[in-house]
């Protein structure tokens, strides 16, 4: 059900791009900030739901596998800071910040996917052997 609801609004978002995109092009500022609203939001339940797995993962797992659930927790942490202080001292670097976070949420889960399923492989060859 989340997936289906996650893929139904990522679909929408797509789908709108170009109304939003006519509706700029026509100085129509009140559909504006609804549509960075809803990217924002977007945004942040993508990054939120991908930063929680890593934080689960990072819980559940022993020895080195907590480090390979900690790096992009690290990457992030260090990405976010970056932003921060470089919007500190000029306003209009990172102006897709948000996509960039973005960025690394579907990123991270490509990570993770790769990172969970080596742990099961490594983890069945263990118990074979």
């Amino acid at each position: 059900m989340k997936k289906n609801l996650s893929l139904t609004l990522l679909a929408g978002a797509v789908l709108s791009a170009p109304v939003h995109t006519i509706l700029a092009a026509n100085n129509q500022a009140e559909a504006i900030p609804l549509w960075d609203t809803v990217m924002l939001v977007i945004v942040f339940l993508t990054l939120s739901s991908s930063a929680a797995l890593t934080v689960a993962a990072w819980r559940q797992w022993q020895r080195g596998w907590r480090l390979v659930a900690a790096l992009p927790l690290a990457i992030l942490v260090l990405w976010s800071g970056w932003i921060v202080g470089a919007r500190s001292i000029d306003p209009a670097a990172h102006a897709l910040w948000s996509f960039e976070l973005f960025g690394w949420a579907l990123l991270n889960l490509l990570y993770m996917v790769t990172a969970l399923t080596a742990k099961r492989a490594f983890e069945k060859a263990d118990n074979g052997a």
